[in-house]
Formats: structure tokens, C-alpha cells, sequence
């Protein structure tokens, strides 16, 4: 008898011809998958470059989109590789969908048998005199009793989120 491979007949050319393109294809699946979900998100905009995102708690900016994968840049400066595929079966949270602008977050503690009223005032004046600061949309202060202190929380917006941190890093400094 002749082995298999000598012995070519259309139906074991086939059987060769499927047997090869289901493992191609197999093997391709996933970059196929990105590329694909690499288009739908260039359509749909879920996240532009300069858009500050979170992923699976990577917090960063993206860099970086082509159609296999989006390119963000942590605070910390590594770069994650993300394909889109994985980002179309996660929750993606988008921080500046397209705008230049960022709300930030600072948390002040304070003893609770403070004046409520006067930490207040001072604190929406120390966030709106930043010039890292947008007037719009205006400083909004949180405050929560928690036992043994009260914890007021500043939402403002960056006038560039690339500046985010030393918004932050002023708000505290001068709290």
C-alpha cells in the first residue's frame, strides 16, 4: 500500500484543503475578531485618541488606535496593548469622550466638629482659583459624616485633562 500522502485523490486533497484552512483559520480567529471589533469601534467613536479611559483598572489615555488594538498610556507611563475585541466584551469607562476637559476628584478629611459652612466656602474658593481649573461647569463639594471625621469630596474639572494630577496636587497643597 502507498501512504496517504503519495496516494493523492480529490477526496483526500480536500480532506487536506479543509483540514488547512479550519487550523488557518482557527489560528486567526482572535486577530479577526480584533480587527473587526477594530472597525466597529473606529464607526461607533467608544474612545478617540487623547480620550482618557479605565479598562479593567488601567486608567490612561489612549495613544494609539489601530484596527487591531487601542494603546493606552497608564499615569505611571506603561503602555497597555488592548484589543479591541477584548475592550467590545468588557465595561470600558470613558472619562472625556472627545472633550479636552476632566473632572477630578480631591477628598479632604476633616475633624467633625468643624464649621461646615466655612469648609466649604473655602474650599469651592481654593478649587475655583486654581488656573489648572475650569469656571465651567462650577466646583460642586461633596460632604459625608463618616465616625470620628467628615469627608468633603471636590468635583472640578481640568481645563486639559493632560493636567489632571497637578490639578489635584494644587487643590491639595492649598487645602
Amino acid at each position: 500500500t502507498t501512504p496517504l500522502i503519495m496516494h493523492i485523490s480529490k477526496e483526500n486533497l480536500l480532506a487536506i484543503l479543509v483540514g488547512s484552512v479550519f487550523s488557518l483559520g482557527f489560528a486567526v480567529k482572535d486577530y479577526i475578531a480584533s480587527v473587526i471589533a477594530g472597525i466597529v469601534a473606529l464607526f461607533e467613536r467608544t474612545y478617540r485618541i487623547g480620550d482618557w479611559i479605565e479598562y479593567e483598572g488601567h486608567f490612561g489615555e489612549v495613544k494609539k488606535m489601530n484596527l487591531r488594538a487601542v494603546h493606552l498610556v497608564t499615569v505611571d507611563e506603561n503602555e497597555i496593548i488592548i484589543p479591541h475585541a477584548n475592550i467590545f466584551t468588557s465595561t470600558v469607562l470613558n472619562a472625556t469622550s472627545g472633550n479636552i476637559k476632566l473632572q477630578c476628584t480631591v477628598n479632604f478629611y476633616l475633624d467633625p466638629t468643624h464649621d461646615g459652612i466655612l469648609a466649604q466656602a473655602i474650599l469651592v474658593k481654593i478649587a475655583s482659583d486654581s488656573t489648572l481649573a475650569s469656571p465651567e461647569p462650577p466646583v460642586i463639594v461633596g460632604v459625608t459624616e463618616y465616625p470620628g471625621a467628615t469627608r468633603y469630596t471636590i468635583r472640578i474639572h481640568a481645563n486639559d485633562s493632560r493636567q489632571q494630577f497637578k490639578l489635584q496636587t494644587d487643590i491639595t497643597l492649598r487645602g
